[in-house]
Parts: structure tokens; sequence; C-alpha cells
């Protein structure tokens, strides 16, 4: 008997198929797992961009004393310290891109194009009325004018943000906010 000098053809044929799987194997999770790395990637930008945008809404608006809901845009005034004027601002919804009126500087996209299309703008601003008469030294006469006793109102906005990547059409997002406009109005007065 001759003893054997390494692998036979077979064995080596065996193995080598062996390997390959191994590897195809390895390959197409590795595939599905960078597809899903940039899914969640895109998912994180657009998030990202619609929180931003709101963000920047909620913190213009805060300091709003008007303001008016005009379709998918959100006209507001806000004192100007320097002047006493009231600097005219908004937020509105052109061409896919959510845009912020700087004063008088013009509109800025604060969405970026390249990363989210904005689908939808959804605004409506909230009016509540609480009654004053309570702190009236005197109340109100019989056939007074409506305008007494006094009323605070009370305003909020409340938006929605609907996006889609551009990357990838299938990722939507909505995000919803409120803010409460600060400068409450009084409106009326308390009776002779």
């Amino acid at each position: 008997m001759k003893r054997q000098q390494g692998l036979s053809l077979v064995e080596l044929m065996v193995g080598v198929a062996i390997g390959l799987m191994v590897v195809a194997t390895a390959s197409t999770l590795m595939g599905h797992q960078l597809h899903d790395a940039r899914a969640l990637q895109v998912e994180h930008q657009v998030d990202q961009d619609l929180r931003a945008a709101a963000d920047l809404i909620v913190r213009d608006l805060r300091r709003a004393h008007e303001a008016e809901v005009d379709g998918r845009a959100l006209s507001y005034t806000w004192p100007d310290p320097a002047t006493g004027s009231a600097e005219p601002s908004g937020v509105k919804l052109e061409r896919g891109t959510l845009r912020l009126r700087m004063g008088d500087g013009g509109w800025q996209a604060i969405t970026d194009p390249e990363v989210v299309r904005i689908s939808g703008f959804d605004i409506k601003l909230e009016k509540q009325l609480l009654p004053l008469d309570d702190y009236c030294a005197a109340p109100c006469p019989p056939g007074a004018a409506a305008s007494c006793p006094p009323v605070q109102e009370l305003r909020e906005a409340r938006f929605t943000l609907t996006g889609q990547a551009v990357q990838d059409p299938r990722v939507k997002r909505s995000l919803q906010a409120s803010v409460k406009l600060r400068n409450d109005r009084v409106l009326g007065s308390c009776g002779a």
C-alpha cells in the first residue's frame, strides 16, 4: 500500500464549493446590513430635518403678536425692540420646501430640498377666550356693550409637517407641534 500524499481532486473541489457558499452567504448578509443601515440613515435625516424646521417655527412663533393662517402659510408679526414697530415674519410651503420669512430680508429655506420634500404643512390657529369679570371692581351694568366684561384671548398654533425622503420616496414621516403665542391680548374693558 502506498501512502496518500495530499488531497485528491474531488476533496479539493468539495472544499472550494463549501468555501464559496460561506463567502456568498456572508456577502448577502453584509449587503442586507448595508442596505438597512442606509435606509435607517435616510429615515434619520428626514426626521432630523423635520424636527429642526419645527423647532425654528416654534421658536419664532413664541415671540409673535399677531398671527394669521392663509392656506399653507402662516403670517405673524413680532416687535422689533430697536424701533418699536412690528416686524413681519411667517412660514410657507413653496415647491416642496418650507420657507421662513426673515423680516424684510426675504424668505429663506429651512428644509433641505436635497434631503426631504415637504408634502404637507397644515396649520391651525386656535383661540380661547378667558373671561376676566372677577378682575373688574364693579360688575358690568345691564345692557352694557359686548366688550364688558373684558376677556383674555389665549392663542395657540398647531401644525403638522409631512415630508418624504428625496433619495427614497418610500420613507415618509410626519411631525406635529404646537406653540402657545405668549403675547395674550385683553379685549374689552370693565364697566364704569
